[in-house]
């Protein structure tokens, strides 16, 4: 914390950017969320979406995307938190294969470069 210069008293103290909680007792920001400013307030969460790892993060820069199609709650603190979209899968959150089987006799199916024809016999 840090106070006005000449203040002799520790009610004049105020938590540092990156920092919340009463005058006397400053706690850093947790990950998942940032404080740019000094004083009392609370700390910020990161939004949905987003993700910090960092401890005491004093700008909302510090947020940082989810990868590819993922996302994440408010407040998370780790890219494992990030996880994919509807229609999404693996790692990489890439689109999830779609599987399907035709059984008419009278036609056959075709797939080509991931688009797929059906034509009669």
């Amino acid at each position: 914390s840090t106070s006005p210069e000449g203040s002799g008293s520790r009610d004049a103290c105020q938590c540092l950017s990156g920092f919340s909680g009463a005058s006397s007792s400053c706690s850093a920001c947790h990950p998942g969320s940032y404080k740019p400013s000094l004083g009392s307030a609370d700390c910020s969460l990161c939004g949905a979406g987003t993700f910090s790892p960092r401890v005491g993060a004093m700008l909302n820069s510090s947020c940082q995307a989810c990868p590819g199609a993922s996302t994440s709650p408010p407040g998370s603190g780790a890219a494992a938190n990030c996880t994919c979209d509807p229609g999404f899968s693996g790692s990489a959150c890439g689109p999830t294969p779609v599987s399907f089987s035709v059984t008419k006799p009278d036609f056959v199916l075709l797939e080509d470069a991931g688009t797929v024809v059906i034509s009669d016999v």
